[in-house]
């Protein structure tokens, strides 16, 4: 069962799951704030070829309580087309409709991203992605922290 976050950001980022015929690689990694895991982190990959066709623009992620993630595409775990990206991320405060980005929206403007990676024609097993943010510049969660200890 999808949690709500990860059902929202699949949903805008994955079409009806019709095979839209581009082959596609796993893409997995991890997400840390600070050095630590972050759960609850929506991760958009931007593809930077304006022809990339449909979702292949756009493949996202929601890391899981050890800041992992595996892109999709079309369905669930896909993968993404080779090509070079701009990643950006919306760390959610909590599970539900009403999350804000505990980013204060520092990390979510692909113009101004810091992070490109290339997605080549294999498995693709990124190096941990850190944000680094000042501790008074981190929104709170409205549950328990999710940024372990």
């Amino acid at each position: 069962m999808l949690r709500p976050i990860a059902f929202l950001v699949l949903v805008s980022g994955c079409g009806d799951g019709v095979d839209d015929g581009l082959e596609k690689y796993p893409v997995r990694g991890q997400v840390l704030v600070n050095d630590r895991p972050a759960e609850l982190m929506a991760v958009t990959f931007h593809n930077t070829d304006p022809a990339a066709p449909g979702n292949a623009a756009r493949p996202v992620a929601v890391t899981d309580p050890d800041g992992k993630f595996s892109l999709s595409t079309n369905a669930d775990k896909d993968g993404a087309i080779p090509g070079e990206y701009i990643v950006t991320f919306f760390w959610a405060s909590e599970n539900g409709p009403s999350a804000y980005d505990r980013l204060g929206g520092r990390f979510n403007n692909p113009a101004k991203s810091e992070f490109r990676l290339r997605v080549e024609k294999k498995e693709n097993h990124l190096e941990p992605l850190n944000l680094e943010i000042e501790a008074k510049n981190l929104k709170p969660p409205r549950r328990q922290s999710s940024l372990r200890q």
